[in-house]
């Protein structure tokens, strides 16, 4: 899984020309550049489940834990959630329209419209992980 993890990182990272430094937790394709640049295979770990983090509490949902409709034989919701993450790092590398990774997830993991949201509360979805990203609470599942 750690190499995956590396290679997937890495593939983000090489595919755009970074020159600013990271922020803080929110991840931009840049800010993917600059961390590979500086050995942050294990940082880049950190985000990913602290992205998950993120998405558990955003979603909120003891039915759905991390927003995940549909019950796994062989994995957990985390690491479904984690594995959705992954790839969406794998399509946002190959794409220059969207800077910004949670928004370019939420257009796949929570879109605004779905049929499965009536009350149209994916609009929030966005902020709402990003809150949790910038302010971690434990995950108790």
């Amino acid at each position: 899984m750690r190499i995956i993890l590396i290679l997937t990182l890495t593939a983000v990272l090489s595919a755009t020309g970074c020159t600013e430094p990271p922020r803080p937790a929110i991840i931009t394709q840049n800010e993917a550049c600059s961390a590979n640049q500086s050995n942050e295979g294990l940082k880049n770990e950190v985000y990913i489940e602290k992205l998950a983090d993120a998405i558990y509490h955003a979603e909120n949902s003891k039915s759905h834990p991390y927003g995940i409709m549909q019950k796994y034989k062989h994995t957990s919701p985390r690491q479904a959630c984690k594995n959705t993450i992954i790839s969406g790092l794998k399509r946002f590398a190959k794409q220059s329209k969207e800077t910004d990774f949670v928004y370019f997830l939420s257009l796949t993991y929570c879109p605004i419209g779905a049929t499965n949201d009536p009350t149209g509360l994916n609009k929030n979805w966005v902020s709402n992980v990003k809150y949790f990203i910038n302010n971690p609470k434990p995950v108790k599942e």
